[in-house]
């Protein structure tokens, strides 16, 4: 079946959502896993794989990613929903990529670029529990 079978009349929904689900599954495979968020002039997309940090700032949610900092006016835990299990959700206003840290520390996260995150004492076991699973691949422990 070829690209023009997908998208000849009559269309068939089962068909169509087969072929969204192609190109989706393609896309995510070559370049990453991808979020939308919106701004007053547009969309944005990002992929995960760019993100070191997020954070909570007042109304506003600063994504930091390798290519500097951007911010959008989302709820952290919105943002949260729509992250994949390679995040951390160390504090009440950070959210953190389990790929960039270097050291996990009581006190909180050391990132290969030498930023510090804090970790707030609720979320201190659970964060803790959640990368060692992480490191070891563990899929039981992350749930």
């Amino acid at each position: 079946m070829g690209v023009t079978y997908f998208v000849s009349k009559p269309y068939q929904y089962l068909n169509m959502e087969h072929c969204l689900e192609s190109v989706l599954g393609f896309f995510d495979n070559v370049h990453g896993r991808i979020i939308s968020l919106k701004k007053k002039n547009g969309t944005d997309i990002l992929r995960l794989s760019e993100i070191k940090y997020i954070m909570s700032d007042k109304r506003k949610v600063v994504f930091v990613c390798e290519n500097g900092q951007t911010d959008y006016y989302y709820k952290l835990d919105e943002v949260e929903e729509m992250l994949d299990g390679t995040f951390l959700r160390c504090h009440q206003s950070y959210i953190v990529s389990m790929k960039r840290i270097k050291l996990f520390v009581e006190e909180g996260l050391l990132l290969w670029d030498e930023t510090f995150i804090p970790i707030s004492r609720k979320k201190y076991f659970a964060a803790k529990r959640k990368y060692v699973s992480y490191l070891s691949g563990d899929k039981l422990l992350e749930m």
